[in-house]
């Protein structure tokens, strides 16, 4: 009667209702939410929770599901909403989804998970001399805890604890019970390779547990297919001779690799080496793609589809999530499969990859490089002058005029404005970097490492908007008629495709993606200079003295604040959230990491985000999320097995002495530790010019000296264990 009158009152338009279901999956009250006329109606999905029921009306009496009722009943099943077409006196219903009854998850069995690590358990029967720790039994009951009740629970755990096992059996249990997928996510690549080469297959092995584990990396670690065979038939295109040997050798590697993740590669490719061949969202031909069904990036996803553990990194999480929060979709798939349970090791990193992600960054050096893909600066070869030879072969057939006009404008006006906005860019870093020698009084003979707020202090200065802001606009406006001018270029080779191919189309998707990674530095740029009381803006600046290359200045956007977000995106969203880390607690208070993560007000997060019910997952309407705490002492013996020195008559890092005085004391370290160690910078550039001083006396006296970035990290690690003596030279 409620859906008749509402239509009546309408005269017969359609209107789109939200149908709430019994235990019988019986509509048993209804909402209207949208009024359309006699062809139409909005669909707002965002009213409808999993196990509810999307219904409209058509006036024609015909029941047979537009296109477009398919395509919004697709996206309502994904996230477990039926859909229903009626006429206007509910006389028939067409179902076009069927309705799905929310499920009581499983419990899962703490005490029998409990007792495969303890005394006596599989684990204990198994593992030749394997030690009890208390502690992770404790660890592994909270886990449990937090998945039964829908909890969010924050751990510190001591290094030793065994933390991975305390969370990865309950993260098993919990999906092989409830066929509910759970994220791991770390910080660093080495957690993640322990979890998946070792942990996890000790878990499978000797508790006997049938489960598939992937590990789920960001896009760009994977090669393309197709970017690479394109370039093994021109090499022409995009690539100059630096290149040749290192591509050569991916070419090989291509034969033999499992996965075809950069990871799998015997050595560290140049950046813009990989750039040529790493998949990239902006540059891919999906389905239409010849490799699409042994493409090494969709195999991955297809495997994490499968999967019911996905390990993955933090970043990966938050590239998942910033998708979610603009789809609203929290239950179908996104960077990741669907999954509503995550667990975050390392999670004392947290705010600060939040903060990152959320950022910006514009660097002088990081535009000409996206710059240098259409144009060489010393040369003019690159993607331009490629797309002309294409234009001149009839591979983008058009009138002859009009391929003459195009041939000459990218040899002319096109080459011009690229050369102008190059110079823009080294213009505007140089007068910031000198603005900023004149208000820090800084000598041109020293070395400089600075951060500069950007402040009403700055802003108000004389020299911030001749030096600083006038630069930066300039440099916008100059790139604009740049970028429009390869919109133009790319619509009408594209209008002359009748099939479009990976010969034809490889070129324009290099040239779009090209431009718009441009077009995100220019609103970078901007953002940087919109305050915005939401944001922190800053400079960073370095410059070494005689250096031959120019300064290295970069602009800085980052959220003031990433807690809310935290909170709202990952705290009420997912059903069971772990945060775990060996450092998490100070003074053994979680007050400061609670706050980071906007739980400091820890019982009362609000109610369960309805958008995370999964079809089949359980249900927690007008549940209040809560967040528990828990911390775990070390079982080892610091003050006995532990000796920590601090060198105090070593000069400042920022003095032109440090690295030979750190080259010195390093050599003498590694000489009384007979090798056996690794060494820690935080600087590549440090890492790469310490190695270089102690290595080659060091590997003579029978120590070898391996370096990251020489090889994949696997490959280092693995050397490190077997060789005695090895030093690991790391950032």
């Amino acid at each position: 009667m409620a859906i008749r009158a509402e239509i009546a009152s309408l005269e017969g338009a359609e209107v789109f209702f939200v149908g709430r279901l019994d235990s019988n999956l019986c509509v048993e009250e209804v909402e209207s939410y949208a009024f359309g006329n006699r062809n139409s109606v909005p669909a707002l999905l965002q009213y409808a929770k999993p196990g509810d029921v999307i219904i409209h009306n058509h006036p024609s009496g015909n029941l047979e599901p537009s296109t477009a009722d398919i395509e919004i009943s697709s996206l309502a099943g994904e996230r477990g909403i039926g859909s229903y077409i009626i006429d206007n006196e509910c006389d028939a219903v067409r179902t076009v989804v069927k309705a799905t009854r929310l499920q009581v998850a499983e419990p899962i069995e703490i005490e029998a998970l409990a007792g495969m690590l303890s005394p006596g358990g599989k684990l204990a029967d198994r593992l030749k001399g394997y030690e009890f720790r208390p502690a992770q039994i404790e660890m592994l009951t909270e886990v449990s805890r937090a998945f039964n009740d829908d909890g969010v629970a924050v751990v510190e755990a001591d290094t030793g604890t065994g933390k991975s096992m305390a969370y990865l059996l309950p993260a098993i249990a919990w999906s092989l019970k409830n066929q509910e997928k759970v994220v791991v996510a770390t910080n660093t690549i080495n957690l993640q390779e322990q979890l998946i080469e070792k942990d996890l297959p000790l878990l499978r092995q000797t508790l006997d547990l049938d489960f598939d584990a992937v590990l789920l990396k960001g896009r760009n670690n994977y090669l393309c297919r197709r970017k690479a065979d394109y370039l093994a038939k021109h090499p022409d295109f995009a690539r100059d001779e630096s290149h040749a040997d290192q591509l050569d050798s991916i070419f090989e590697w291509i034969r033999t690799t499992r996965d075809g993740s950069r990871e799998d590669l015997g050595f560290t490719p140049d950046t813009g080496v990989w750039d040529l061949v790493m998949s990239e969202a902006d540059n891919c031909l999906r389905t239409r793609c010849p490799f699409y069904h042994n493409c090494f990036f969709y195999n991955a996803r297809r495997r994490a589809a499968r999967a019911q553990l996905i390990v993955a990194n933090h970043h990966l999480v938050m590239a998942d999530l910033a998708v979610r929060a603009e789809t609203d979709n929290y239950t179908g798939s996104a960077v990741l499969p669907a999954y509503h349970r995550l667990i975050l090791d390392e999670a004392h990193h947290v705010d600060d990859v939040a903060t990152h992600y959320f950022g910006s960054r514009v660097t002088g050096r990081g535009t000409l490089n996206q710059l240098g893909r259409l144009a060489s600066a010393r040369s003019g070869d690159g993607l331009l002058r490629f797309v002309s030879r294409k234009i001149h072969e009839r591979l983008y057939p058009m009138p002859e005029d009009n391929a003459r006009k195009w041939m000459m404008r990218l040899a002319g006006d096109f080459l011009a404005m690229h050369r102008d906005l190059a110079s823009g860019v080294d213009e505007a870093m140089d007068r910031i970097a000198m603005a900023l020698d004149d208000l820090e009084g800084l000598s041109a003979n020293r070395s400089v490492d600075l951060r500069r707020r950007v402040t009403a202090r700055l802003t108000e200065n004389p020299t911030w908007e001749p030096n600083i802001r006038a630069p930066l606009i300039s440099l916008v406006t100059t790139a604009r008629p740049y970028l429009e001018a390869l919109g133009e270029l790319y619509r009408a080779l594209h209008a002359t495709i009748e099939e479009e191919t990976p010969e034809n189309m490889s070129p324009l998707l290099e040239l779009r993606a090209a431009t718009g990674r441009i077009e995100s530095q220019l609103k970078n740029i901007l953002r940087f200079l919109t305050k915005d009381e939401e944001r922190c803006r800053w400079i960073e600046y370095r410059r070494r003295p005689n250096s031959r290359g120019r300064a290295f200045v970069a602009l800085c956007t980052a959220p003031l604040d990433t807690a809310p977000l935290i909170r709202e995106k990952i705290l009420r969203r997912f059903r069971t959230v772990v945060m775990t880390s060996a450092t998490l607690a100070i003074e053994k208070k979680f007050d400061f990491f609670l706050a980071s993560i906007g739980a400091q007000d820890q019982g009362k997060l609000g109610l369960l985000g309805s958008a995370s019910v999964a079809p089949g997952a359980s249900s927690s309407r007008g549940r209040e999320r809560m967040v528990t705490t828990m911390m775990l002492t070390t079982p080892f013996d610091y003050d006995n097995q532990v000796y920590v020195a601090i060198p105090a008559d070593l000069p400042s890092p920022l003095d032109d002495e440090f690295p030979a005085a750190a080259a010195r004391f390093i050599s003498r370290s590694l000489r009384i530790t007979q090798g056996r160690a690794f060494v820690l910078f935080t600087s590549y550039r440090m890492l790469n010019e310490i190695h270089d001083i102690v290595s080659p006396d060091l590997e003579a006296e029978g120590f070898p000296c391996l370096k990251q970035g020489s090889t994949g990290r696997s490959l280092l690690t693995q050397s490190f264990r077997e060789q005695i003596g090895t030093v690991l030279f790391g950032a």
